[in-house]
């Protein structure tokens, strides 16, 4: 060796480091090799970047790289097979829409409305799912059965299913999401206003239109209902497939008019003052209690007043009327 053959070189000290360095790199190899890890194997490129066993340690590294890239791809793989067979057993898996959140002014904002529409107040939502209209006959009868149907107006599978209560709804709800493994459930009011008025748009109906025609939505458009934002003509007096008009932005049905849709909330005359006296509120989900649950969106039955986004109606959980239906939503995140 360089250092026992000429123990009085000038060179002495750096082939001591050297030898120093060679003895390091290899004792920090064998401890490394034992770990046997990816990380280990990284932290000694970091630690000796002119090191002995790069190679090897590189080898090792596109060796974890692999075994990565097979448990991604298997990960894709198995997630394709879950949203196969979702697709398959799930009647609404094509049917959400995904709706971007954010921070609206929400109730009465063309100062035109009943109390209960007031005042207006913020309100953040997170993302969330909408189905593009309400629950048909159709949606219905592949949950519940061919011979469950309860609506009053039958014979086009198209027809949104009504006469249904909003206790009739949470067993819809858990068959459907047995059925599925999905959460599907009511909208909140705040998500339901939010979406009807296009991401929290000043507009005063769910088709993004500021008059009601009714060659546009279905609602009770009899001349003695006229309002200035209505125009009279057509009253169908029953409820009419939910494409049969045009969309609104979103791409959401019959926002306005042709049946109610129940929301999860409970209702209470006094919610709005409430939520002004928090500030900006997040994801409200509505009063704690209550004795009626909140309604939305207006019917075939109504005019154009009650059909008017910010508009708001509440019945008892039990209630059955040939106006009264549901649209569902999915969470893209908690609320």
């Amino acid at each position: 060796m360089f250092i026992k053959d000429f123990p009085n070189s000038n060179y002495i000290e750096e082939a001591q480091d050297v030898l120093s360095n060679i003895i390091n790199d290899t004792t920090a190899w064998k401890y490394v090799y034992q770990r046997g890890t990816e990380e280990a194997y990284k932290e000694y490129l970091e630690d000796f970047p002119n090191g002995i066993y790069i190679e090897e340690a590189l080898k090792q590294i596109k060796g974890y790289e692999r075994i990565h890239k097979q448990e991604e791809q298997k990960k894709i793989e198995d997630h394709l097979k879950r949203e196969e067979e979702r697709r398959r057993i799930d009647p609404f898996y094509e049917l959400m829409v995904p709706i971007k959140g954010g921070t609206f002014e929400m109730g009465d904002v063309f100062e035109e409305g009943e109390e209960r529409e007031k005042p207006v107040h913020k309100v953040t939502l997170h993302d969330f799912m909408m189905c593009k209209y309400p629950v048909t006959q159709g949606l219905w009868k592949a949950v519940m059965g061919n011979d469950n149907n309860p609506s009053g107006f039958k014979g086009d599978d198209m027809l949104p299913v009504e006469n249904v209560s909003w206790d009739m709804m949470q067993e819809f709800l858990e068959v459907l999401n047995k059925k599925s493994g999905a959460s599907y459930r009511l909208p909140t009011e705040a998500e339901w206003e939010y979406a009807a008025r296009e991401g929290g748009r000043k507009v005063r109906f769910g088709n993004g239109k500021d008059i009601a025609d009714p060659a546009e939505m279905n609602f009770n458009a009899l001349e003695k209902y006229k309002q200035p934002y209505s125009i009279a003509g057509t009253y169908r007096e029953k409820t009419s497939p939910v494409t049969l008009f045009k969309p609104n932005a979103l791409g959401l049905y019959d926002m306005s008019g042709n049946v109610w849709e129940w929301c999860v909330d409970y209702y209470a005359d006094d919610y709005y003052q409430q939520c002004q006296k928090m500030g900006t509120v997040r994801n409200p989900k509505g009063p704690v209690t209550g004795s009626y649950r909140v309604l939305r969106g207006g019917s075939w039955f109504d005019y154009a007043r009650l059909c008017r986004t910010t508009g708001r109606l509440n019945y008892t959980p039990a209630s059955r009327t040939y106006s009264l239906g549901f649209r569902l939503v999915l969470s893209a995140l908690p609320v």
